[in-house]
């Protein structure tokens, strides 16, 4: 499976990359290493709005909340 072509530009997979939580983890697989790509709506945000949305906006559409900084690596 093709990566996201966008994960350079993504706030998203530039701050959850390494995160343990197991949330960030299956949408990174889904979405920035597997076929989610068309389906990622911080991609249609940035298409729409011309700028990247906040860090943790989903690809999913949702607003990540880790109460625990240390799944952060």
């Amino acid at each position: 499976m093709a990566n996201c072509k966008h994960l350079n530009v993504c706030k998203f997979y530039n701050k959850y990359k390494n995160a343990l939580d197991a949330n960030c983890r299956i949408y990174i697989a889904k979405y920035c290493h597997g076929c989610g790509e068309l389906n990622c709506k911080r991609l249609e945000f940035r298409i729409s709005n011309g700028y990247s949305a906040v860090d943790n906006y989903t690809p999913e559409g949702g607003v990540l909340i880790l109460l625990d900084e240390e799944v952060l690596v």
